[in-house]
Protein backbone atom coordinates (compact mmCIF):
# COMPACT_ATOMS: atom_id res chain seq x y z
CA UNK A 1 0.00 0.00 0.00
CA UNK A 2 2.87 2.39 0.71
CA UNK A 3 3.84 2.33 -2.97
CA UNK A 4 0.62 4.10 -3.84
CA UNK A 5 -0.05 1.94 -6.91
CA UNK A 6 -0.99 -1.60 -7.86
CA UNK A 7 1.77 -4.22 -7.85
CA UNK A 8 0.28 -5.98 -10.83
CA UNK A 9 -2.97 -6.51 -12.69
CA UNK A 10 -4.65 -9.82 -13.54
CA UNK A 11 -7.42 -10.56 -16.03
CA UNK A 12 -10.62 -12.06 -14.65
CA UNK A 13 -9.73 -15.54 -15.96
CA UNK A 14 -6.04 -15.47 -14.97
CA UNK A 15 -3.97 -16.60 -12.00
CA UNK A 16 -0.29 -16.00 -11.31
CA UNK A 17 1.79 -18.91 -10.05
CA UNK A 18 4.58 -18.44 -7.51
CA UNK A 19 4.00 -14.89 -6.26
CA UNK A 20 5.70 -13.76 -3.06
CA UNK A 21 3.83 -13.13 0.20
CA UNK A 22 4.27 -9.38 -0.35
CA UNK A 23 3.14 -9.46 -3.94
CA UNK A 24 6.48 -10.12 -5.61
CA UNK A 25 6.07 -11.32 -9.24
CA UNK A 26 5.49 -15.03 -9.78
CA UNK A 27 6.96 -17.39 -12.33
CA UNK A 28 4.14 -17.28 -14.89
CA UNK A 29 0.44 -16.74 -15.50
CA UNK A 30 -2.14 -19.21 -16.71
CA UNK A 31 -5.90 -19.66 -17.07
CA UNK A 32 -7.72 -20.12 -13.79
CA UNK A 33 -8.84 -23.68 -12.98
CA UNK A 34 -10.38 -25.55 -10.05
CA UNK A 35 -8.65 -25.49 -6.67
CA UNK A 36 -7.61 -29.17 -6.76
CA UNK A 37 -5.87 -28.71 -10.09
CA UNK A 38 -4.00 -25.65 -8.80
CA UNK A 39 -2.94 -27.51 -5.65
CA UNK A 40 -1.71 -30.45 -7.78
CA UNK A 41 0.45 -28.13 -9.88
CA UNK A 42 2.06 -26.54 -6.83
CA UNK A 43 2.67 -29.91 -5.17
CA UNK A 44 4.14 -31.23 -8.42
CA UNK A 45 6.86 -28.57 -8.26
CA UNK A 46 7.64 -29.42 -4.64
CA UNK A 47 7.78 -33.16 -5.32
CA UNK A 48 10.06 -32.56 -8.30
CA UNK A 49 12.69 -31.14 -5.95
CA UNK A 50 13.04 -34.57 -4.25
CA UNK A 51 13.66 -32.89 -0.88
CA UNK A 52 11.48 -35.28 1.15
CA UNK A 53 12.49 -38.59 2.68
CA UNK A 54 10.63 -41.44 4.34
CA UNK A 55 9.73 -40.44 7.87
CA UNK A 56 9.87 -36.68 7.28
CA UNK A 57 7.17 -34.53 8.90
CA UNK A 58 5.43 -32.01 6.67
CA UNK A 59 3.61 -28.82 7.68
CA UNK A 60 1.05 -27.48 5.21
CA UNK A 61 0.21 -23.77 5.15
CA UNK A 62 -2.63 -22.68 2.88
CA UNK A 63 -2.70 -18.92 2.38
CA UNK A 64 -5.47 -17.10 0.57
CA UNK A 65 -3.62 -13.74 0.38
CA UNK A 66 -6.75 -12.20 1.84
CA UNK A 67 -8.84 -12.79 -1.26
CA UNK A 68 -9.81 -16.46 -1.14
CA UNK A 69 -12.95 -17.60 0.76
CA UNK A 70 -12.24 -19.67 3.87
CA UNK A 71 -14.29 -22.58 2.56
CA UNK A 72 -12.11 -22.77 -0.57
CA UNK A 73 -9.00 -22.80 1.61
CA UNK A 74 -10.48 -25.77 3.50
CA UNK A 75 -11.11 -27.55 0.19
CA UNK A 76 -7.49 -26.95 -0.88
CA UNK A 77 -6.16 -28.14 2.49
CA UNK A 78 -8.26 -31.33 2.32
CA UNK A 79 -6.99 -32.15 -1.19
CA UNK A 80 -3.36 -31.47 -0.24
CA UNK A 81 -3.70 -33.77 2.77
CA UNK A 82 -5.11 -36.55 0.57
CA UNK A 83 -2.22 -36.21 -1.88
CA UNK A 84 0.36 -36.16 0.91
CA UNK A 85 -1.22 -39.17 2.63
CA UNK A 86 -0.89 -41.13 -0.62
CA UNK A 87 2.69 -39.90 -1.03
CA UNK A 88 3.53 -41.00 2.53
CA UNK A 89 2.49 -44.54 1.67
CA UNK A 90 4.77 -44.43 -1.38
CA UNK A 91 7.66 -43.24 0.81
CA UNK A 92 7.42 -46.11 3.29
CA UNK A 93 10.45 -48.03 1.99
CA UNK A 94 11.57 -49.57 5.28
CA UNK A 95 15.23 -50.26 6.03
CA UNK A 96 16.14 -50.68 2.35
CA UNK A 97 14.96 -47.15 1.67
CA UNK A 98 16.98 -45.75 4.54
CA UNK A 99 20.13 -47.56 3.36
CA UNK A 100 19.56 -46.44 -0.23
CA UNK A 101 19.09 -42.81 0.79
CA UNK A 102 22.18 -42.95 3.02
CA UNK A 103 24.27 -44.17 0.07
CA UNK A 104 22.59 -41.72 -2.31
CA UNK A 105 23.32 -38.68 -0.16
CA UNK A 106 26.94 -39.76 0.28
CA UNK A 107 27.36 -40.02 -3.50
CA UNK A 108 25.43 -36.80 -4.11
CA UNK A 109 27.51 -34.80 -1.62
CA UNK A 110 30.75 -36.20 -3.06
CA UNK A 111 29.62 -35.24 -6.57
CA UNK A 112 28.68 -31.73 -5.50
CA UNK A 113 32.05 -31.34 -3.76
CA UNK A 114 33.83 -32.46 -6.93
CA UNK A 115 31.88 -29.93 -9.01
CA UNK A 116 32.67 -27.21 -6.50
CA UNK A 117 36.39 -28.02 -6.49
CA UNK A 118 36.47 -27.91 -10.29
CA UNK A 119 34.34 -24.75 -10.39
CA UNK A 120 31.88 -26.57 -12.66
CA UNK A 121 28.18 -27.28 -12.89
CA UNK A 122 26.45 -30.33 -14.36
CA UNK A 123 23.62 -30.44 -16.88
CA UNK A 124 20.84 -30.43 -14.28
CA UNK A 125 22.43 -27.38 -12.66
CA UNK A 126 22.48 -25.64 -16.04
CA UNK A 127 18.72 -26.04 -16.34
CA UNK A 128 17.78 -25.22 -12.73
CA UNK A 129 20.18 -22.26 -12.44
CA UNK A 130 18.97 -20.88 -15.77
CA UNK A 131 15.39 -21.09 -14.47
CA UNK A 132 16.45 -19.27 -11.28
CA UNK A 133 18.14 -16.48 -13.26
CA UNK A 134 15.05 -15.95 -15.42
CA UNK A 135 12.54 -16.11 -12.55
CA UNK A 136 14.58 -13.65 -10.46
CA UNK A 137 14.91 -11.23 -13.36
CA UNK A 138 18.70 -11.58 -13.44
CA UNK A 139 18.52 -12.41 -17.16
CA UNK A 140 15.90 -11.39 -19.69
CA UNK A 141 15.56 -13.45 -22.81
CA UNK A 142 15.80 -11.48 -26.07
CA UNK A 143 14.10 -14.30 -27.96
CA UNK A 144 10.48 -14.11 -29.04
CA UNK A 145 10.39 -17.74 -30.20
CA UNK A 146 11.65 -20.75 -28.22
CA UNK A 147 11.87 -24.11 -30.04
CA UNK A 148 11.98 -27.47 -28.25
CA UNK A 149 12.56 -30.81 -29.99
CA UNK A 150 11.89 -34.34 -28.68
CA UNK A 151 9.30 -32.77 -26.43
CA UNK A 152 8.02 -36.14 -25.19
CA UNK A 153 11.32 -36.45 -23.29
CA UNK A 154 10.92 -33.18 -21.36
CA UNK A 155 11.27 -33.35 -17.59
CA UNK A 156 9.78 -31.05 -14.94
CA UNK A 157 12.83 -28.77 -14.69
CA UNK A 158 13.07 -28.20 -18.45
CA UNK A 159 9.32 -27.61 -18.67
CA UNK A 160 9.63 -24.98 -15.94
CA UNK A 161 12.46 -23.24 -17.82
CA UNK A 162 10.39 -23.24 -21.03
CA UNK A 163 7.45 -21.77 -19.11
CA UNK A 164 9.61 -18.95 -17.76
CA UNK A 165 11.13 -18.18 -21.15
CA UNK A 166 7.77 -17.99 -22.90
CA UNK A 167 5.48 -16.51 -20.24
CA UNK A 168 6.12 -12.80 -21.05
CA UNK A 169 3.61 -11.34 -23.47
CA UNK A 170 4.62 -11.73 -27.11
CA UNK A 171 6.71 -14.87 -26.55
CA UNK A 172 5.92 -18.19 -28.21
CA UNK A 173 6.89 -21.83 -27.77
CA UNK A 174 7.22 -24.16 -30.77
CA UNK A 175 7.46 -27.74 -29.52
CA UNK A 176 7.92 -30.89 -31.60
CA UNK A 177 7.53 -34.40 -30.23
CA UNK A 178 5.75 -37.73 -30.46
CA UNK A 179 4.11 -38.92 -27.25
CA UNK A 180 3.75 -42.37 -28.83
CA UNK A 181 7.53 -42.61 -28.46
CA UNK A 182 7.75 -41.46 -24.84
CA UNK A 183 10.11 -44.12 -23.45
CA UNK A 184 12.51 -42.24 -21.16
CA UNK A 185 10.74 -42.02 -17.80
CA UNK A 186 13.81 -43.71 -16.26
CA UNK A 187 15.74 -40.54 -17.19
CA UNK A 188 13.16 -38.21 -15.63
CA UNK A 189 10.88 -37.56 -18.61
CA UNK A 190 7.30 -36.64 -17.74
CA UNK A 191 5.01 -37.51 -20.65
CA UNK A 192 2.10 -35.45 -19.32
CA UNK A 193 4.09 -32.28 -20.10
CA UNK A 194 3.27 -33.10 -23.73
CA UNK A 195 -0.06 -34.91 -23.49
CA UNK A 196 -1.47 -32.11 -21.28
CA UNK A 197 0.41 -29.33 -23.05
CA UNK A 198 -2.29 -26.67 -22.85
CA UNK A 199 -2.72 -27.13 -19.10
CA UNK A 200 0.95 -26.25 -18.67
CA UNK A 201 1.58 -23.70 -21.41
CA UNK A 202 -1.86 -22.32 -22.21
CA UNK A 203 -3.94 -22.35 -25.37
CA UNK A 204 -2.03 -23.69 -28.36
CA UNK A 205 -2.36 -24.53 -32.05
CA UNK A 206 -1.71 -28.25 -32.43
CA UNK A 207 -0.50 -29.61 -35.77
CA UNK A 208 -0.43 -33.38 -36.20
CA UNK A 209 2.05 -34.93 -38.62
CA UNK A 210 0.06 -37.92 -39.76
CA UNK A 211 1.98 -39.16 -42.81
CA UNK A 212 4.75 -41.73 -42.90
CA UNK A 213 7.02 -42.71 -45.76
CA UNK A 214 8.59 -45.64 -43.89
CA UNK A 215 6.05 -48.40 -43.48
CA UNK A 216 2.78 -49.54 -45.01
CA UNK A 217 -0.80 -48.61 -44.15
CA UNK A 218 -1.36 -52.07 -42.65
CA UNK A 219 1.42 -51.38 -40.13
CA UNK A 220 0.00 -47.89 -39.50
CA UNK A 221 -3.38 -49.39 -38.64
CA UNK A 222 -1.98 -52.16 -36.43
CA UNK A 223 0.40 -49.98 -34.43
CA UNK A 224 -1.99 -47.02 -34.19
CA UNK A 225 -4.77 -49.16 -32.76
CA UNK A 226 -2.29 -50.79 -30.38
CA UNK A 227 -0.88 -47.57 -28.94
CA UNK A 228 -4.26 -45.84 -28.63
CA UNK A 229 -5.56 -48.52 -26.26
CA UNK A 230 -4.06 -46.10 -23.74
CA UNK A 231 -6.58 -43.24 -23.79
CA UNK A 232 -4.03 -40.75 -22.39
CA UNK A 233 -2.05 -40.86 -25.65
CA UNK A 234 -2.72 -38.07 -28.15
CA UNK A 235 -5.05 -39.38 -30.83
CA UNK A 236 -3.95 -39.27 -34.46
CA UNK A 237 -4.52 -41.28 -37.62
CA UNK A 238 -1.29 -42.08 -39.41
CA UNK A 239 -1.46 -42.53 -43.19
CA UNK A 240 1.19 -44.22 -45.30
CA UNK A 241 2.58 -42.96 -48.60
CA UNK A 242 3.44 -46.55 -49.52
CA UNK A 243 0.10 -47.16 -51.22
CA UNK A 244 -1.06 -50.72 -51.81
CA UNK A 245 1.89 -52.25 -49.94
CA UNK A 246 1.90 -54.38 -46.83
CA UNK A 247 4.62 -54.81 -44.24
CA UNK A 248 4.96 -58.59 -43.75
CA UNK A 249 5.37 -59.77 -40.17
CA UNK A 250 7.17 -63.10 -39.78
CA UNK A 251 7.34 -65.05 -36.52
CA UNK A 252 9.92 -67.71 -35.70
CA UNK A 253 9.22 -70.04 -32.79
CA UNK A 254 12.45 -71.72 -31.67
CA UNK A 255 14.04 -73.49 -28.73
CA UNK A 256 15.77 -70.99 -26.43
CA UNK A 257 19.29 -72.25 -27.16
CA UNK A 258 18.72 -71.79 -30.91
CA UNK A 259 17.59 -68.14 -30.81
CA UNK A 260 20.89 -66.86 -32.24
CA UNK A 261 20.81 -69.55 -34.95
CA UNK A 262 17.35 -68.37 -36.01
CA UNK A 263 18.59 -64.78 -36.37
CA UNK A 264 21.62 -65.92 -38.39
CA UNK A 265 19.43 -68.04 -40.68
CA UNK A 266 17.02 -65.13 -41.24
CA UNK A 267 19.90 -62.84 -42.24
CA UNK A 268 21.28 -65.48 -44.59
CA UNK A 269 17.89 -65.86 -46.26
CA UNK A 270 17.54 -62.09 -46.72
CA UNK A 271 21.01 -61.86 -48.31
CA UNK A 272 19.94 -64.26 -51.07
CA UNK A 273 17.38 -61.68 -52.25
CA UNK A 274 19.98 -58.93 -52.71
CA UNK A 275 21.50 -56.05 -50.79
CA UNK A 276 19.60 -54.87 -47.74
CA UNK A 277 19.94 -53.09 -44.41
CA UNK A 278 19.07 -54.99 -41.23
CA UNK A 279 18.49 -53.68 -37.71
CA UNK A 280 18.53 -56.20 -34.85
CA UNK A 281 16.70 -54.70 -31.89
CA UNK A 282 17.12 -55.99 -28.36
CA UNK A 283 15.04 -55.28 -25.29
CA UNK A 284 18.32 -55.37 -23.33
CA UNK A 285 22.00 -54.99 -24.23
CA UNK A 286 22.48 -58.71 -23.52
CA UNK A 287 20.48 -59.43 -26.69
CA UNK A 288 23.59 -58.36 -28.61
CA UNK A 289 24.63 -62.01 -28.44
CA UNK A 290 22.09 -62.61 -31.22
CA UNK A 291 24.20 -60.49 -33.58
CA UNK A 292 26.09 -62.95 -35.84
CA UNK A 293 29.88 -62.59 -35.92
CA UNK A 294 29.86 -62.95 -39.71
CA UNK A 295 27.54 -60.95 -41.94
CA UNK A 296 27.12 -61.49 -45.72
CA UNK A 297 28.95 -58.83 -47.75
CA UNK A 298 25.73 -57.52 -49.35
CA UNK A 299 24.09 -56.94 -45.95
CA UNK A 300 24.46 -53.86 -43.77
CA UNK A 301 23.59 -55.05 -40.25
CA UNK A 302 23.51 -53.23 -36.93
CA UNK A 303 22.51 -54.12 -33.37
CA UNK A 304 20.78 -51.59 -31.13
CA UNK A 305 18.70 -51.60 -28.00
CA UNK A 306 15.19 -50.32 -28.63
CA UNK A 307 15.83 -47.30 -26.39
CA UNK A 308 18.72 -46.28 -28.63
CA UNK A 309 16.83 -46.97 -31.87
CA UNK A 310 14.62 -43.87 -32.06
CA UNK A 311 15.30 -42.18 -35.39
CA UNK A 312 16.76 -45.34 -36.92
CA UNK A 313 15.21 -47.46 -39.65
CA UNK A 314 16.14 -50.38 -41.88
CA UNK A 315 14.73 -52.54 -44.68
CA UNK A 316 14.40 -55.43 -42.25
CA UNK A 317 14.01 -55.33 -38.48
CA UNK A 318 14.68 -58.46 -36.42
CA UNK A 319 13.51 -58.59 -32.79
CA UNK A 320 14.50 -61.59 -30.65
CA UNK A 321 12.80 -62.75 -27.44
CA UNK A 322 9.33 -61.45 -28.24
CA UNK A 323 7.70 -63.37 -25.41
CA UNK A 324 5.96 -62.65 -22.13
CA UNK A 325 8.80 -63.59 -19.79
CA UNK A 326 11.55 -62.10 -17.69
CA UNK A 327 13.43 -60.37 -20.52
CA UNK A 328 10.71 -60.14 -23.16
CA UNK A 329 7.89 -57.79 -24.22
CA UNK A 330 6.57 -56.90 -21.75
CA UNK A 331 9.32 -57.85 -19.32
CA UNK A 332 8.07 -59.52 -16.16
CA UNK A 333 10.91 -57.91 -14.17
CA UNK A 334 9.21 -55.50 -11.78
CA UNK A 335 10.76 -52.13 -11.02
CA UNK A 336 12.26 -51.90 -7.56
CA UNK A 337 9.92 -49.71 -5.45
CA UNK A 338 12.95 -47.60 -4.50
CA UNK A 339 13.05 -46.26 -8.06
CA UNK A 340 9.97 -44.21 -7.15
CA UNK A 341 12.28 -41.98 -5.11
CA UNK A 342 14.11 -40.74 -8.19
CA UNK A 343 11.73 -41.25 -11.14
CA UNK A 344 8.45 -39.56 -12.08
CA UNK A 345 5.23 -41.41 -11.40
CA UNK A 346 4.11 -43.74 -14.18
CA UNK A 347 0.70 -43.31 -15.79
CA UNK A 348 -1.99 -45.74 -14.70
CA UNK A 349 -2.34 -47.75 -17.92
CA UNK A 350 -0.84 -51.25 -17.64
CA UNK A 351 2.57 -51.57 -19.32
CA UNK A 352 2.13 -48.07 -20.74
CA UNK A 353 5.83 -47.29 -21.26
CA UNK A 354 6.79 -50.78 -22.45
CA UNK A 355 3.86 -50.55 -24.87
CA UNK A 356 5.39 -47.40 -26.34
CA UNK A 357 8.79 -49.11 -26.40
CA UNK A 358 7.34 -51.99 -28.42
CA UNK A 359 5.75 -49.48 -30.79
CA UNK A 360 9.16 -47.85 -31.37
CA UNK A 361 10.68 -51.28 -32.08
CA UNK A 362 8.22 -52.51 -34.68
CA UNK A 363 7.96 -49.19 -36.53
CA UNK A 364 11.67 -49.16 -37.48
CA UNK A 365 11.01 -51.62 -40.37
CA UNK A 366 10.54 -50.38 -43.94
CA UNK A 367 9.92 -53.69 -45.72
CA UNK A 368 9.67 -56.59 -43.29
CA UNK A 369 9.43 -57.23 -39.56
CA UNK A 370 10.87 -60.53 -38.29
CA UNK A 371 10.09 -61.61 -34.72
CA UNK A 372 11.39 -64.61 -32.84
CA UNK A 373 10.59 -66.09 -29.45
CA UNK A 374 11.68 -69.08 -27.43
CA UNK A 375 8.78 -71.43 -26.97
CA UNK A 376 10.73 -73.73 -24.66
CA UNK A 377 14.02 -73.70 -22.73
CA UNK A 378 15.32 -77.26 -22.53
CA UNK A 379 18.05 -76.39 -20.04
CA UNK A 380 15.74 -74.67 -17.56
CA UNK A 381 12.76 -76.79 -18.57
CA UNK A 382 10.55 -73.71 -18.88
CA UNK A 383 7.85 -72.97 -21.45
CA UNK A 384 7.26 -69.40 -22.59
CA UNK A 385 4.16 -67.66 -23.90
CA UNK A 386 4.10 -65.47 -26.97
CA UNK A 387 4.08 -61.76 -26.11
CA UNK A 388 0.64 -60.52 -25.09
CA UNK A 389 1.42 -57.44 -27.22
CA UNK A 390 1.54 -59.55 -30.38
CA UNK A 391 -1.74 -61.21 -29.49
CA UNK A 392 -3.41 -57.92 -28.71
CA UNK A 393 -2.15 -56.15 -31.82
CA UNK A 394 -3.01 -59.22 -33.93
CA UNK A 395 0.33 -58.98 -35.71
CA UNK A 396 0.48 -62.76 -36.05
CA UNK A 397 -2.22 -65.41 -36.27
Amino acid sequence: PAAGKESFELKEDEIEIGIGIHGEPGTHREKISDVNNIADKLLEKIFAEKIYNAGDEVAVMVNGMGGTPLMELFVANKHVKEVLDAKCKQLDYGWRGKVFLKIFWAVYEAWQAKLCDANCIDFDDMVSLAADYVSQGRWKSPYRLVMADEFQDTNVARAELLTLLTSPRGRSLFAVGDDWQGINRFAGSVLSVMTRFEEKFGEASILKLERTFRFSQSMCDITGSFILKNSSQIRKSVLSEKHGEKTPVLLYSVEAAKMCDAIRDAISKISKSGSASILILGRYKSDRECMPSRIPSNIEAEFSTVHAAKGKEADYVLIPNVSSEKRGFPSTIEDDPLLAICTPEADDFLYSEVRRLFYVAVTRARDELILSYAKFDKIRKISYELSVFLKEARMVK
